[in-house]
């Protein structure tokens, strides 16, 4: 009988909840580690049959760069980050991976806020010899994207399984006062399992992407439908990896000879980003 009404006790007693886990990134001054960050694109328009693969140095590149936090404080994170090197290929090329000229050995500093916010970029000093492509990768605006894909990937808080969170960004990789593209993000995420310390969380992802010449809209890209997964190593307070997909899907207003028309465009994106301890190998 005793043991009867111990384990109907037992079955009865509440469950406990287990306790917030704490998704921001923690930063530790001398801390290095590596990111390597994939991109693809598939661009196809409505006039082409075959959908085009096209491989560039600013939507389809793999960068290698190393990061080293240089000082913390209870406002802010300074990160110095060495772009390592990088490759990019074209498939009307062959799809043979080069180097992407100028990239290895650049530096930047990345200011962040207490929630993990970009704060503040410093400008890549540019090398002698004139313009290279790595140039454009490495400017602020598209700093502040790729490096926001990383650290914006978590929702900087203390959170419970299956509760949400929602974050938005706003972003410009090119501005000119008569050229203007702007890239608009909404985040809806949710966290997931956690098993020995790694939390898995997944999100829907809603992108905008405009472009203007003047106070012209000449094209609207949307996606309703993009994904995303990371996972989080709680204990250690770092992304381990980021994978996130979307299809951008709309119309290109072009202005030829006078005539205008509508081109139908659709951009296929892949990210793929790792973070480890070691510095990964450079492909040959």
């Amino acid at each position: 009988m005793l043991p009867t009404l111990l384990a109907a006790v037992a079955l009865s007693a509440p469950v406990p909840k287990a306790p917030p886990i704490d998704l921001s990134w923690k930063f530790t001054k001398g801390d290095v580690f590596y990111v390597t960050h994939e991109f693809r694109e598939e661009i196809s328009h409505s006039a082409v049959n075959t959908p085009k693969l096209t491989r560039t140095r600013t939507e389809t590149e793999t960068v290698v760069y190393q990061v080293t936090v240089s000082a913390t404080d209870d406002k802010k994170r300074v990160l110095q980050v060495k772009f390592l090197h990088g490759d990019e290929s074209d498939s009307e090329e062959g799809d043979k991976p080069t180097a992407i000229e100028g990239l290895a050995d650049r530096t930047t500093t990345i200011t962040l806020d207490k929630s993990g916010r970009i704060t503040a970029v410093e400008p890549t000093a540019k090398r002698d010899g004139g313009r290279t492509p790595a140039d454009e990768l490495l400017s602020e605006s598209n700093l502040r994207i790729r490096l926001n894909t990383l650290l914006r990937a978590i929702p900087g808080e203390s959170l419970k399984q299956a509760e949400t969170w929602k974050a938005d960004s706003e972003d410009s990789p090119n501005q000119s006062p008569s050229y203007v593209t702007c890239i608009r993000r909404n985040v809806s995420g949710k966290v997931g399992e956690t098993v020995d310390g790694v939390t898995r969380l997944t999100a829907d992802v809603s992108t905008i992407y405009t472009t203007h010449h003047g106070e012209t809209e000449s094209m609207r890209l949307t996606d309703e439908s993009g994904k995303q997964t990371v996972i989080f190593d709680a204990a250690r307070g770092r992304v381990r990896s980021v994978e996130e997909t979307c299809a951008l899907d709309g119309l290109l207003h072009t202005d030829l000879f006078g005539a205008e028309d509508k081109v139908r465009t659709i951009l296929k994106q892949t990210t793929k980003i790792t973070v480890t301890d070691e510095k990964p190998k450079a492909k040959k």
